[in-house]
């Protein structure tokens, strides 16, 4: 039962208590006492409950004024109410996405010294020539700078510092298509004829930053899929030759002018041809074994050859517990997307089952792609599809409504692609699963009737045990919840589609700005990398990913704040569903997830963001594309460290202007009345509570300290048998109970004794339920009013004044002791000489 206490205590050490259990989480239902008359209530939870949940909630907005707030708060509401047992664990993967997002966005940079700091702390050496004209556009454009945003561009370009620069740069000037930068302007190079207008858009792009950058080339890869998977071997090989030549140069060394290109377009001036490594085609090995042979040489699937036999159905691997999640749930969404811990992906992902097409080298050269596998050597850009206005990608200007305005279903609509789905292969592909796993006739006939689907089965009970698959209504759910299905099959042959129209009907299309209506809309790989992901992360749905492939954004998303993430399996498809749609504190986390990811998105996703990825990745491939590439470096941000000659300080005229840089606090009214609003939102944060439990009065151990009396750390269990407290009842209502000391002092038992029931005798318990009070009806105003005024109790032993001692003795309390302890020492020798003495002078007479 909760409870509050009538009287305080003069001991507070200002610690909540140190268990929490069940009974004394129990609501209370009559009354109410105000903070102003008390002075000590705190809210219904306990102080290590509050606490407890303030690890997961980072922060709380108390006055939200935007969609985004407003679901924070309302999630931050309903998770209080939950103990750290019943959590779920998409709220504790939620709570440490927070945690992490926030720690990431404290580290951004607001002017080029501190950006250039941390790039030099992060990476090893200078910013390139030009980072200040980046950052100036930064910083005009309001974009949010962190270190961490950008860590693709240096995990793409390391290998290419094993390179020879003259090398990359006349192969990169060469390649079939090309956005070239001379001179300020940037051109697109290469015929397009009857082809997507990508080379036009990632060249308008340029554009914008090319007055600013130095002459490059970017060779740009056409193609849906990536193209580059190198042995792992030969990439650590080159990674180690660039760790070799990173150093921080001297200031006086850096040089600040980039070689420029003159020099290759002279030399290949008269070559009509790219540059073309050996291709792999769609004839040679699978795309499966040239992954694994970039995989690393103990991971677990670079032994694991590619499947042959695609007939049976797929197995999905239930009986495993990868690193990457927490109780079924994905936890690291850049190692769920990692084929090389994960071998059963090879029939599991259209990629590596029969891709459409395959054009690939194991030799590295620079190629510049919108997407790829971790596997694959492609330098990463923003996709082009991100930088059209094609309503199909964006989903136009509508981002759909409210979330209390939308359908609580979960839509899907798209293309049966992913690679060349054949009769013996289409039910490993990732599209036909994702499908079937939302077909409510399909899900049922698997709950009641034990049959196999073709493309999954589900998974174990004990795995994700919530109440629908307990029920089995998971499937009579998604029948009224789920609307997904294919607008073209895309069967291979081309129309032969007898062996999946049974399972699959081709349905009309429904434009983005309608699917938005819906909460849920999942997102799946095609071909390649879906590029539909950004128009919704700006909408107001929540998306549900899964991906093997790596994009330009992955390091600026956080997965459980602005998007869910599924595995690539879907096994969690069902149960993440059933979290969010299952009860108003599932139905809050997904608002705030998709509120919070909108926000977030329309900060970081932007077009000037996209150019300031690519701006700063053009200055470093240039960088990596020049003989002189060890000594350029932005240096302007660095003092000399001394001043040489005569070491005249120059210029120093001692001008008092210190005025100008003080800042002065014109809003101290409205700090002062933030800061109440604080203490009283904290304070109604733990109330009913008292505001510290009662402890015993002790005295301190030590002779010198003994007559000083403090609170203990918990009464004994004989003082509380002999108060008529039982010892598990106590911790519950605010009693602190010490196990392991045992009180030898009467007078201290006595005194503690009496604290004990003196505090049981103004002791009011309410019931959990209001619905069933134990107090009479119409006494519960008279109970209250005979608590108060509340006073201070006593603590019955009282310390002794230095002025109560006894009076001191007047030759000291050492030397009378030593006087004493040698008086009795030498009495025995003192009389013996006395009588001696005497005897001697009596036989003289």
């Amino acid at each position: 039962m909760m409870f509050f206490r009538k009287a305080g205590t003069a001991f507070s050490s200002r610690r909540g208590p140190q268990s929490f259990s069940t009974i004394a989480r129990f609501v209370v239902v009559v009354g109410f006492v105000t903070f102003a008359a008390t002075g000590l209530l705190l809210t219904q939870y306990s102080p290590d409950k509050v606490r407890s949940v303030a690890a997961k909630i980072p922060h709380l907005t108390l006055n939200p004024d935007s969609e985004a707030q407003q679901a924070t708060a309302e999630y931050d509401r309903l998770v209080v109410n939950v103990s750290d047992t019943d959590l779920h664990p998409i709220d504790r993967l939620i709570a440490a996405a927070r945690q992490a997002h926030d720690a990431l966005v404290a580290k951004q940079s607001s002017d080029v010294a501190t950006a250039a700091a941390k790039y030099r702390e992060r990476r090893g050496r200078h910013p390139p020539p030009g980072f200040d004209k980046w950052m100036e556009y930064a910083k005009k454009h309001d974009a949010i700078v962190v270190e961490d945003f950008f860590d693709r561009i240096y995990h793409d370009l390391n290998p290419f510092w094993g390179l020879d620069p003259d090398q990359l740069a006349g192969r990169a000037q060469s390649w079939h298509h090309v956005v070239r930068v001379r001179g300020g302007t940037a051109t697109g190079v290469g015929d397009v004829t009857g082809r997507v207008p990508w080379l036009k858009l990632w060249t308008d792009l340029v554009a914008e930053a090319a007055p600013f950058l130095p002459d490059v080339d970017m060779p740009i890869n056409y193609m849906d899929e990536s193209r580059l998977l190198v042995k792992w071997e030969e990439i650590t090989d080159l990674v180690k030759k660039a760790e070799d030549g990173r150093e921080i140069v001297p200031r006086e060394k850096a040089l600040q002018q980039y070689r420029g290109l003159a020099f290759v377009d002279a030399k290949n001036a008269n070559e009509t041809h790219a540059y073309d490594p050996d291709w792999i085609h769609e004839n040679s090995p699978q795309y499966w074994d040239l992954s694994r042979a970039a995989c690393p040489p103990n991971s677990p699937s670079r032994n694991v050859p590619a499947l042959k036999d695609f007939s049976r159905p797929p197995s999905l691997p239930f009986d495993w517990r990868p690193a990457y999640s927490s109780e079924g749930y994905v936890k690291n969404f850049t190692a769920s997307a990692d084929p090389c811990t994960q071998p059963h992906l090879r029939s599991l992902h259209g990629t590596f089952i029969e891709p459409l097409s395959i054009s690939t080298s194991t030799e590295l050269i620079p190629l510049f792609s919108g997407c790829k596998l971790p596997t694959n050597n492609d330098i990463l850009i923003p996709g082009a599809m991100y930088l059209t206005d094609d309503p199909f990608y964006s989903g136009g200007d509508g981002h759909g409504p409210q979330w209390s305005q939308k359908k609580t279903g979960i839509v899907w609509r798209g293309v049966a692609s992913g690679g060349r789905n054949k009769k013996e292969n289409w039910s490993h592909f990732q599209r036909h699963r994702l499908l079937e796993m939302l077909n409510g006739t399909t899900v049922t006939a698997l709950e009641h009737d034990g049959a196999r689907a073709m493309t999954f089965e589900m998974a174990p009970l004990q795995m994700y045990n919530y109440q629908r698959r307990h029920d089995m209504t998971v499937g009579d759910f998604l029948s009224e919840f789920a609307d997904a299905g294919f607008t073209d099959l895309l069967c291979f042959p081309f129309g032969e589609c007898d062996y999946v129209t049974p399972h699959f009907q081709a349905l009309p299309s429904k434009p983005m700005a309608e699917q938005y209506v819906n909460k849920f809309i999942p997102d799946a790989d095609g071909n390649s990398f879906s590029a539909r992901f950004r128009g919704l992360l700006l909408s107001t749905s929540l998306p549900l990913k899964a991906t093997i492939y790596a994009e330009w954004h992955d390091d600026r998303l956080a997965p459980w704040l602005h998007f869910a993430p599924l595995d690539n399996t879907f096994q969690d498809l069902h149960a993440a569903i059933d979290y969010f749609t299952s009860s108003a504190k599932g139905d809050a986390a997904a608002r705030m997830l998709a509120s919070v990811g909108k926000r977030w998105g329309e900060k970081v996703l932007r077009r000037d963001d996209m150019l300031l990825y690519t701006w700063r990745l053009l200055l470093e491939f240039a960088r990596v594309c020049d003989e002189n590439r060890l000594l350029l470096g932005y240096t302007e941000d660095l003092t000399p460290a001394a001043i040489k000659h005569n070491n005249q300080i120059p210029h120093n005229h001692f001008r008092k202007d210190w005025q100008r840089r003080v800042r002065t606090h014109f809003d101290q009214a409205g700090k002062k009345h933030s800061r109440r609003v604080a203490r009283q939102t904290k304070a109604a944060a733990i109330a009913p509570r008292p505001v510290d439990r009662l402890r015993p009065i002790v005295r301190c151990p030590s002779i010198k300290y003994n007559r000083k009396v403090r609170a203990g750390r918990g009464f004994t269990l004989a003082e509380l048998k002999a108060a008529g407290v039982p010892r598990l009842l106590a911790p519950t209502i605010g009693i602190s109970v010490d196990h392991r000391r045992q009180n030898l002092s009467e007078e201290s038992l006595a005194a503690n004794v009496a604290r004990l029931k003196a505090y049981k005798s103004r002791l009011l318990v309410f019931p959990k339920k209001g619905a069933k009070p134990t107090v009479p009806a119409g006494q519960s105003a008279a109970l209250i009013a005979s608590a108060l005024p509340i006073v201070s109790s006593t603590a019955g032993v009282t310390e002794i004044k230095t002025s109560e001692l006894p009076a001191p003795l007047e030759a000291g309390a050492y030397a009378t002791l030593r006087k004493a302890r040698s008086d009795a020492k030498l009495v025995g020798k003192r009389e013996k000489r006395i009588k001696d003495k005497a005897e001697a002078e009596a036989n003289k007479k």
